[in-house]
């Protein structure tokens, strides 16, 4: 799909699900080790995907490197879920 969009001119970006282990997110049942299971294969591909010839793949690190399930309270929009304005800002820096 990638090719086909590139032949169209079209420019494909790919991303990583945002980190969301919290505490609240817990409680509200948002973060489960087995959330964590699917979540981990399907960033770890899309990474992988960053150096291939065939896409456009930028990272956006929005998490810690201690702790890659958090995102950073920098930027947090304070529900451990959701980037804030900073995250945003950070998501869209590399983009013209």
């Amino acid at each position: 799909m990638i090719e086909r969009a590139h032949e169209k001119g079209i420019k494909v970006i790919g991303a990583t699900i945002t980190p969301f282990e919290g505490d609240g997110n817990i409680k509200r049942g948002y973060w489960t080790p087995e959330k964590a299971k699917v979540a981990k294969p399907s960033i770890s591909w899309i990474r992988f995907r960053e150096g291939a010839s065939t896409a456009s793949w930028i990272s956006i690190k929005l998490s810690a490197t201690s702790e890659p399930s958090k995102i950073l309270p920098a930027f947090d929009s304070g529900d451990q879920l959701h980037p804030g304005d900073a995250g945003y800002k950070a998501m869209v820096r590399p983009f013209p």
